[in-house]
Parts: C-alpha cells; structure tokens; sequence
C-alpha cells in the first residue's frame, strides 16, 4: 500500500494564463535549490542537477512540473479555465510541508479552495473582522481547514511558521488581541471556542446543529493534543486541502 502524500492540495486559480505565474514561481524555487534559470520559451524542458530532476512541460492550456529529489517527488498539474486549477502534491520521507513555491505562487492571483481566499501567510483578525471569520468557517462550499492560532507567547512567530507550512492547504489565522479572542468565544460558543494561547485547526461547522465538524488543538498552554467531534476528513494526511 502506497504510503499518503506529504502534501497535497487543491486550488483555484482565476487568472489566465496560469502557467506564466506558476513558472515564475517554480522557477525561483528551481534556483534557490542551484538549477539554472528555466527558458520560459520552452514547452518542454528537463534538467539535473546533483540527484535531482526538474521537469517543466506545458500544452495549450495545462501544464506539468517535477521536482525529484533524493527524499522527496513534488508534482504540480496545472489546467487553465475560469477558474483554472492547480494540483500540488509531495510524496516522500521527511517533514510533511508546503513546497517553497507555494508561498510566492499564492501572492499572484486570488487563490482559494474554491471559497475562501488561500493567504500566503499568517492572517491577523481583529475585533471587527470576527464576523467575517465566523462566515468563513460556517461557509459550506469550504475544503481547506482554517488553523485559529489564539494570543500568547511568541504565537505571531508561530503563526507565520504554521502558514508557511500548509500554505495553500490550509489558511492560518491569528487573533490581534484577547478582545478579539474573547469575542470570537462568545460567538462560536465555548465548546468550539479556542483559549490562553490555543491554535485550533476546524474544518466546515454547522453552528445549527452543532455537528459534522472535526477540530483538533494542535497546542495549547500546556502543549497537549486532543481531538474531538467527527472523523477526520483528511483521511490522515499530514498536510492535505482539496478543492
């Protein structure tokens, strides 16, 4: 049996053409790893370098490119449309986390899972955008997870480092202060609140009935783990949003 994806994830791109900003960003990554810079006149071209294999191919409208690395094979198909989509998965050994493109891809277009805006970093929410946090959690059309990371010691370093991590599978955000994080406890309610420097991970709620929800506290004061209402939606992958 195959071992699950490291990462995974599917988005939504709505600007044509795709491949242009993908390539640009595969590219830097491609560089930063010492591959030379990718011929964006190309369709086709392939590249190695000390055990590795950069693959870029593109047709008309979609698009493949390979990463293969001594521990790691990360793949990304791409089809333009309106939307157009990405598929990005990692297969491999190591720590599960986002590819280091996906970070500078998310910055080139409104990307989402098909409802919700997939930021490439930590989102701050404040008292006034609580409302508009509730309605992302509740919206249905919803398939990456949103983390709540709660106040407290160095959590704004936490917070950036969690979304670095699943960027593009899921979306991090950070309360501003305790009055923000009292108020979205008051709203969402105390079971599915978040506290005292809690990040929280959720999946779509039905706050009507109170079901059909999964969350787990990834930390907490004490950094402890729990999970609690549901199966778990990902099938246990350790970095995964589909669209």
């Amino acid at each position: 049996m195959a071992a699950p994806p490291l990462y995974e994830a599917i988005v939504r791109d709505p600007d044509r053409p795709i491949w242009i900003r993908l390539h640009r960003a595969f590219a830097a990554w491609a560089q930063s790893k010492g591959f030379p810079a990718p011929d964006t006149g190309k369709a086709r071209q392939q590249q190695e370098l000390s055990g590795m294999r950069l693959i870029m191919e593109r047709r008309a409208d979609c698009g493949r490119y390979l990463m293969e690395e001594p521990d790691r094979r990360t793949k990304v198909i791409f089809l333009d449309g309106r939307p157009g989509w990405t598929l990005i998965s990692v297969e491999g050994s190591g720590p599960a986390r986002a590819p280091g493109f996906i970070p500078g891809y998310l910055r080139t277009a409104r990307i989402t899972d098909g409802a919700i805006h997939l930021e490439d970093r930590a989102t701050l929410v404040t008292e006034a955008e609580v409302h508009q946090l509730l309605r992302a959690l509740e919206e249905p059309r919803r398939r990456a997870p949103i983390v709540v990371v709660t106040p407290g010691a160095d959590n704004s370093t936490r917070a950036d480092q969690l979304a670095a991590a699943v960027a593009g599978a899921a979306l991090v955000v950070r309360l501003a202060d305790r009055q923000t994080e009292e108020l979205f406890n008051k709203l969402i309610g105390r079971d599915l609140g978040a506290y005292g420097g809690a990040i929280r991970r959720r999946f779509v709620l039905d706050f009507a009935i109170g079901a059909g929800t999964w969350e787990v506290r990834l930390a907490g004061p004490d950094e402890s783990t729990r999970t609690s209402r549901g199966p778990r939606p990902d099938g246990g992958r350790a970095v995964s949003g589909r669209a």
